[in-house]
């Protein structure tokens, strides 16, 4: 095994790193529901009203940066899985209920 030759010190953290996977689809819905309420930005004015294009564009390139700029691609079916509920992810966020308010759809 070819190794790239160091002069820096690894540092150890003394804190255990705690990593919590997905228990199931469920938990991955009941994450992004969390998780996108908390990164939704909040309206501001009369000028915060939902973009159509901002719904579609967002996520489409979310699901390009993460399938082909990243190379999820090469995962197969687990990449394009996780491609998509990336993208899925940032469409909730763009399309959240307190946002919406037919009158000012643009």
């Amino acid at each position: 095994m070819n190794r790239w030759p160091s002069t820096d010190q690894l540092n150890v953290c003394g804190i255990p790193s705690e990593h919590h996977s997905y228990q199931g689809i469920s938990d991955v819905i009941q994450r992004l529901d969390r998780y996108t309420e908390l990164g939704r930005p909040r309206p501001t004015g009369p000028r915060s009203a939902v973009r159509c294009t901002a719904l579609v564009m967002r996520p489409l390139g979310r699901f390009l940066r993460n399938y082909v700029l990243k190379q999820g691609f090469r995962d197969g079916i687990p990449g394009l899985i996780n491609a998509v509920s990336y993208a899925y992810s940032v469409f909730v966020r763009e399309a959240k209920p307190g946002r919406w308010q037919r009158s000012r759809i643009r």
